[in-house]
C-alpha cells in the first residue's frame, strides 16, 4: 500500500497526480482521499473519495463511492473503463468547492460531487494491482468555468426540440479520446428508440459522419434510408486529433450541409433527405461530448 498524507488538506484548488504501472493480470486496484489515516490494510476510516478500477467484473468498470461513518454509499458506476494490463496510467484529481474532477490519462473522465466535508480529508492511499511510480500533490487556482469535463461517455442519444431547418445550425463540442480509433455523429430520423442505436435496425439517417482515426485518418459522409446505405462521400481535409477538443458545427442550407471543424469549412454535404425529418442526434465511439445546441445562423 502506497501512503501519503496532505499536511495542509486537500481543499479546493488542490491537485493530486498519481502515475503508475497497471499489473499484467489485474483483478482490482483503488484510490482513497481518506479522512484520517489507516490503521491497517483492513481497518481503514471514512473516505471522501474512493476510486476503484474493476477488471474483474462482467463488465470493467470504474467505481466511485464515498464511505462516511463507516457505512458504503451508492456507487456511481458510469462514464466507461480506461484501464488495460501492462500499461503507465495517469490519474489527477482536481479539488473544487463542489466535488472532484478525475483526468485519465489528459482525458477529462467524471466529475464526482461531495459528499463528505472537504475539510475532512488528511491522507492519500493507493493499493492493489498497480505500481505506483509518482504521487504529485501541489495546490493550483483553477478557474471552474475554464476547465470542461465531457459528459459520461456515450453513446448518446439527444432528441432534437425543434426541426433542423434550412437557417438553423447544430453545433457540437467535445473531446476525442486519446485511444479513439473512430467515432461518428448521425442525424437520424424518426423515434428516438429506448434501445441502443447499431444501425442494424432499419433506420433513416439524414448524415452519417464518420471519423476514422484507424487505419487512415478518414472522414466518411453518408445517408442509411431504411437499414440501406447510399454511396459514401470522404474528406480529403482531416482536421481531427486524439486527445484533443474540437468543436463541429453543421449548417443547414436550402440544398446541403456545410460542415465546419474548429470554424473551418471542411465539406458540404447535399441533402438526400428532408433535413425536417431530423428528430434526434446519435454519437458514439471515441468522444466525450460537452455541450449539443441548436440555434439560428
Amino acid at each position: 500500500m502506497v501512503f501519503k498524507c496532505f499536511p495542509d488538506g486537500f481543499s479546493p484548488g488542490s491537485v493530486v497526480t498519481v502515475t503508475g504501472y497497471v499489473h499484467s493480470d489485474p483483478v482490482r486496484f483503488e484510490i482513497n482521499l481518506q479522512c484520517g489515516p489507516v490503521v491497517s490494510p483492513d481497518i481503514v476510516g471514512d473516505i471522501a473519495l474512493h476510486f476503484n478500477p474493476r477488471f474483474d467484473e462482467d463488465l470493467p468498470v470504474i467505481v466511485r463511492n464515498t464511505k462516511s461513518n463507516g457505512q458504503w454509499g451508492y456507487e456511481e458506476r458510469d462514464g466507461g473503463f480506461f484501464f488495460k494490463p501492462n500499461q503507465n496510467v495517469s490519474i489527477q484529481i482536481y479539488s473544487e468547492r463542489r466535488g472532484y474532477k478525475i483526468i485519465v490519462d489528459d482525458f477529462p473522465f467524471i466529475y464526482y460531487k461531495h459528499r463528505q466535508d472537504l475539510s475532512t480529508v488528511t491522507h492519500l492511499s493507493i493499493r492493489g494491482d498497480i505500481d505506483v511510480q509518482e504521487v504529485c500533490y501541489k495546490a493550483v487556482p483553477i478557474l471552474e468555468d475554464e476547465f470542461q469535463v465531457p459528459k459520461a461517455p456515450g453513446p448518446y442519444k439527444l432528441s432534437l426540440e425543434d426541426c433542423l431547418k434550412p437557417g438553423t445550425c447544430l453545433e457540437i463540442s467535445g473531446r476525442t479520446r486519446c485511444d479513439a480509433s473512430r467515432f461518428s455523429v448521425n442525424l437520424v430520423c424518426g423515434k428516438n428508440p429506448e434501445e441502443d442505436c447499431d444501425f442494424c435496425c432499419p433506420l433513416t439517417v439524414a448524415l452519417h459522419y464518420d471519423v476514422r482515426f484507424y487505419p487512415s485518418n478518414l472522414i466518411v459522409r453518408n445517408t442509411l434510408v431504411e437499414g440501406e446505405w447510399g454511396d459514401e462521400e470522404t474528406d480529403e481535409c482531416f482536421t481531427f486529433s486524439q486527445d484533443n477538443d474540437f468543436t463541429l458545427r453543421f449548417d443547414c442550407k436550402e440544398e446541403h450541409f456545410q460542415i465546419y471543424v474548429n470554424k473551418l469549412l471542411t465539406s458540404t454535404y447535399r441533402h438526400r433527405i428532408s433535413p425536417l425529418n431530423i428528430s434526434y442526434v446519435y454519437v458514439h465511439g471515441g468522444v466525450g461530448l460537452y455541450d449539443v445546441n441548436m440555434m439560428n445562423l
